[in-house]
């Protein structure tokens, strides 16, 4: 993973940004993993903007169909742990074991997250950079505000 350093520094803005806290500066090179959920494959655009700077990014993806061998569904009785953050307005809470919390205003995100119930296996790729060799596990079933705050 690529260095990350912090600094604090207030500059002068015209634009509606916040401006107090710690800024986080991404390194050339690192690597971020993200997961789309689509019913259909679409075309994502190559190159996307990043932060507060709208540093450019390149995307690279690789499309799994779920049911299929390189992306089995399973239903698990006992915690998986999650290939990436997620947020947690996005996921049953009943569903979840065990989380370290990022805080991350306005919504922290979930890291090292184990569920249980219906997960996607994906098979070990070289597109994960941390862990080629390791299997993913993605829920299935995570919806947009489907926690708590939505019931409120």
């Amino acid at each position: 993973m690529a260095t990350v350093p912090y600094y604090s520094y207030t500059p002068r803005e015209n634009k509606n940004r916040v401006l107090f806290g710690r800024a986080k500066e991404l390194a050339p090179g690192s690597t971020f993993e993200f997961f789309v959920f689509a019913q259909e494959q679409r075309q994502l655009p190559q190159w996307i903007r990043l932060g507060k700077w709208m540093s450019k990014a390149e995307v690279l993806c690789k499309w799994y169909t779920v049911g299929t061998k390189e992306a089995n569904l399973v239903e698990s009785k006992e915690p998986r742990l999650v290939a990436c953050p997620i947020n947690p307005l996005d996921i049953a809470s009943h569903r979840l074991t065990t989380f370290d919390i990022i805080v991350m205003p306005p919504v922290s995100l979930l890291t090292n997250t184990r569920v249980t119930g219906m997960c996607c296996e994906l098979q070990a790729e070289t597109i994960f950079h941390d862990k080629p060799d390791t299997k993913r596990y993605v829920p299935i079933g995570m919806s947009y505000f489907t926690g708590k705050a939505a019931e409120q």
